[in-house]
């Protein structure tokens, strides 16, 4: 078990992770794989396209070349997400991605199991997971074309992977501007796009569209 609580920096986490390596107490790797292979397989499908349409990944030339974005897919225990600092890698293997168990949002805890770290925006996908039960995929990517459009917004004081962007998101659905669309950008984290959704084809349609536009009603 390891419990891990890192300082502010871009692209690196900022709660405190309470993480189990691969092979856990209660399963292995590959069983746990056999599992959920369909939901994992939805996963890479969809991180492909976000690969190729630069939602994700990591440039020299863009944020110092920190890489950028990540993607989780809901299932029957918590939700599975791409590891922290593997935006860069090309394609992910199968069991790659981190399970998160469990999160304490108030408490700025993760438990998960994997091997690596969960994502820095862990938390941010455990809000929408929490408000929209109906919802079984979260993507963030940066999209400059899309986050200088007038998007709903977080809160530019408001920084990535807090507390307090999970509370601002929060805010939006309490205020019911992201029930029609499902698509929000983060003022305070340049080009950060959050789009959520059930259907992975709509999902994949809006992420081929960003370059020009924006489509609504996912």
């Amino acid at each position: 078990m390891i419990d891990v609580q890192v300082e502010e920096k871009d692209g690196v986490i900022q709660f405190q992770a309470i993480h189990e390596q691969w092979p856990s107490s209660e399963i292995t790797s590959i069983h746990f794989c056999e599992k959920y292979a369909k939901e994992i397989s939805k996963l890479q499908e969809i991180r492909q396209v976000l690969r190729d349409f630069d939602w994700i990944g990591q440039d020299p030339n863009r944020y110092q070349n920190t890489g950028f974005g990540n993607l989780s897919g809901r299932i029957s225990e918590g939700f599975l997400i791409s590891p922290s600092q593997s935006s860069h890698v090309a394609r992910l293997a199968e069991d790659a991605y981190t399970w998160v168990k469990k999160s304490d949002i108030y408490q700025n805890r993760v438990y998960s199991i994997g091997h690596a770290l969960p994502s820095s925006e862990s938390m941010t996908h455990a809000m929408i997971y929490r408000l929209c039960p109906e919802i079984d995929f979260v993507l963030h990517g940066h999209v400059p074309s899309l986050w200088q459009q007038s998007l709903i917004a977080t809160s530019p004081e408001v920084g990535y992977g807090t507390i307090e962007m999970a509370n601002e998101i929060k805010r939006l659905f309490d205020q019911g501007m992201l029930k029609p669309y499902q698509i929000f950008k983060m003022s305070g984290h340049l080009d950060g796009v959050l789009l959520f959704g059930n259907d992975i084809q709509k999902l994949i349609q809006t992420v081929k569209q960003s370059i020009h536009t924006i489509a609504y009603g996912i």
